[in-house]
């Protein structure tokens, strides 16, 4: 962080302000310009499965896809052996209702089970499998933007731009009863 900042500072002292105008005269050198992010040219984007005919323009859309289920957390012990040497490994499971990222659900919200204790601990008998219909979480990039007149091809800038700002105006997916809006930008899937 401190080089960075740094670094930042050494550009700005030898940055040249170039305004939002294209600037052909400054060419290979390197400039400061904070303009408009321009709408023309960005892609349009969907957020699958239900949600496959809203539409969003923009830089690119993240969509955060989780599911409430029972996770399995593993801990191994081992200890060495009093008798004849070599060790013996103890493996417990434990159990806890939470959400999981759909990016971490075969590695946190397991189909099957090592015990038979989730009815106690998280009320079930066994997670559920990804309801068809629910998107699946992804982060999509816009490969060329426009800022000013400038034409930015660049995927590390590109990807500078912050894609956290919830999309206000999606509505409920047409002909489904399936879903709930529970605030911004934040749909719950009703259970079948």
């Amino acid at each position: 962080a401190v080089c960075e900042a740094k670094a930042l500072d050494a550009g700005r002292e030898t940055a040249k302000d170039a305004g939002c105008a294209a600037a052909t005269q400054h060419s290979g050198a390197l400039i400061f310009a904070g303009c408009e992010l321009q709408r023309e040219g960005l892609p349009k984007w969907t957020g699958g499965g239900d949600f496959g005919s809203q539409m969003h323009l923009g830089v690119g859309l993240r969509v955060k896809a989780e599911m409430f289920c029972c996770i399995e957390r593993e801990e191994k012990k081992t200890e060495k052996n009093s008798v004849g040497g070599g060790t013996t490994t103890t493996t417990k499971y434990f159990y806890e209702p939470g959400w999981v990222d759909y990016s971490d659900l075969d590695s946190k919200c397991k189909r099957t089970f090592h015990t038979r204790n989730l009815q106690k601990t998280c009320d079930v008998s066994a997670n559920p499998g990804w309801p068809s219909g629910a998107p699946t979480g992804t982060t999509s990039y816009a490969t060329r933007i426009k800022v000013g007149n400038y034409t930015i091809g660049e995927s590390d800038m590109i990807k500078q731009v912050s894609l956290n700002t919830p999309i206000t105006d999606w509505a409920l997916p047409p002909n489904t009863r399936r879903w709930k809006k529970d605030g911004v930008g934040t749909f719950t899937r009703n259970p079948e």
